[in-house]
């Protein structure tokens, strides 16, 4: 798989100055859903405003990632960049007060730049094989399938994808 590969997502989101006079406290910016370091579904998420319990004039940005992924990752918000450290929002990591949002600003074209770099990802997803879990024990013919089937335990199976980029 490709996405693999990719460990630098970037996100310039243009006019600065405007982000920071529409949106409201707590309200976000979100990106499209991508894939990166083989893992799917995330989102990267900027509150210009910061969101609950961030200081006055500081902004939140976090990446939001699917259940079961542990990321080793770095958020960049124009030339400020920190480590993403888990929070209290379920399946998110970043940084409640990232920085303070003029800061982040470019001062040239006054766009900001959001960057993801991954260093480690892994995810632990659980999937069945079938729309039917798989018996463990029993009889494949039919006329005894109930007989067969009354005491039987099911296994899932569990797949663990681990993606280390150096």
């Amino acid at each position: 798989m490709r996405s693999r590969a990719i460990r630098r997502v970037q996100w310039r989101l243009e006019n600065g100055p405007l982000l920071f006079q529409t949106f409201a406290k707590e309200q976000a910016v979100r990106s499209t859903a991508f894939q990166a370091a083989g893992i799917g579904g995330m989102q990267l998420v900027f509150y210009p405003k910061g969101c609950a319990g961030a200081r006055q004039g500081f902004c939140s940005f976090f990446l939001s990632c699917p259940p079961g992924c542990t990321l080793r990752c770095w958020l960049w918000a124009g030339r400020w960049r920190r480590e993403a450290r888990p929070s209290d929002q379920p399946e998110m990591v970043g940084r409640v007060n990232f920085a303070r949002f003029e800061n982040v600003i470019d001062p040239v074209d006054e766009s900001v730049e959001l960057v993801l770099e991954i260093e480690e990802a892994h995810q632990t997803r659980k999937a069945t094989t079938s729309s039917q879990p798989l018996p463990l024990e029993g009889s494949c013919d039919p006329s005894n399938s109930v007989e067969a089937t009354k005491d039987v335990s099911w296994i899932e199976r569990c797949d663990t994808s681990t993606t280390k980029i150096q």
